[in-house]
């Protein structure tokens, strides 16, 4: 048995563009995850985070993206990219689940809840449909959603928003996975139903123990529920390591960057903290490091070489050739 349920190593996404155009949107990505942990990755748009997150449930597009040579994903140490198709249908639901971005979308309109909710219980389990019926109204009644019976002969249209992300929530757990995958699902919310939402996956992780990757925009969310942060910037990791070693000594111009913008209730400033420029695209990144237009800090070295992730004290990994210099000018 492996030490960590998911070791993710070497991991690069290549979008195909053609005969032979091959896009690196995802580059030289490892990390681990421990049952009942929660990690956080954070970053811009376009910066590669969920296709990250897509990757290990394997929901890429087939036919115009492969994974780069090299690239390993362990689940209990097994390895997931040598599965076949139909291997891999066992896992994903059963094992690995993900909470997709947008409620509003990812249930079919012309379904009931409970007909898409019993058709993933089934396919996993040898199970009749009224044992099926049964598990799923009790997932509904734990993440919440009142009078479940009822709730399972409805539409989706017949839920708020908020009432769909559960329901999303308990398919999702309906397996009981060892990893559940959360690509921002408090998006399109409203703040008292995100803090509801949230609140519910700290209760997952405590009471079953479940380990949680948790992709958000929002830093508050980060600091509050996960245990590690993966910072992530143009397909790479740039900085790893706990929630407070992040949020109290980051090291990374990005990540000092992205700290510098939260709004702090005890100061006043007429202006809010901005990262200039925008995220290289895809086509043409730079042969150096890719946050060298942006950074602050930058030399010639910076925009000659790419820098390589390397391991500090600790769990700290950060990928910048002026990690020292940097520390010493951090947010906080």
């Amino acid at each position: 048995m492996s030490e960590h349920l998911l070791k993710v190593e070497n991991l690069g996404i290549n979008f195909i563009n053609g005969k032979d155009n091959r896009v690196n949107a995802v580059h030289d990505v490892s990390f681990e995850l421990s049952r009942g942990e929660i990690l956080g990755i954070v970053g811009e748009s376009g910066c590669g985070k969920s296709v990250t997150a897509t990757s290990l449930l394997r929901l890429l597009p087939k036919g115009s993206s492969e994974l780069s040579k090299g690239s390993s994903i362990k689940l209990n140490g097994r390895e997931l990219t040598t599965l076949t198709d139909k291997e891999f249908r066992e896992v994903r639901g059963k094992e690995i689940s993900m909470i997709f971005q947008e409620p509003m979308t990812s249930l079919n309109p012309v379904h009931t809840i409970g007909r898409q909710m019993m058709e993933m219980v089934m396919a996993h389990n040898k199970i009749s449909r009224k044992n099926a019926f049964e598990i799923c109204v009790e997932m509904l009644e734990k993440v919440g959603i009142p009078e479940s019976r009822q709730r399972m002969g409805e539409y989706p249209f017949q839920l708020s928003g908020g009432m769909r992300q559960r329901v999303m929530i308990a398919m999702a757990l309906s397996c009981n996975p060892s990893l559940l995958v959360a690509d921002e699902p408090t998006t399109a919310l409203d703040v008292t139903i995100q803090a509801q939402i949230l609140e519910l996956i700290l209760e997952i992780k405590q009471n079953l123990g479940t380990a949680i990757i948790l992709i958000t925009h929002d830093m508050g969310v980060v600091a509050e529920t996960t245990d590690k942060v993966m910072v992530m910037y143009a397909g790479e990791i740039v900085e790893y390591d706990g929630v407070k070693e992040i949020f109290h000594h980051p090291m990374h111009p990005y990540t000092i960057g992205l700290m510098n913008s939260i709004p702090r209730l005890n100061q006043t400033t007429e202006r809010l903290a901005t990262i200039e420029g925008t995220v290289p695209d895809l086509n043409c990144m730079p042969s150096g490091c890719r946050f060298a237009n942006r950074c602050p800090y930058c030399t010639d070295r910076c925009r000659e070489a790419a820098p390589p992730l390397v391991q500090l004290g600790g769990n700290r990994r950060v990928r910048c050739w002026r990690v020292g210099e940097t520390q010493e000018v951090s947010a906080r």
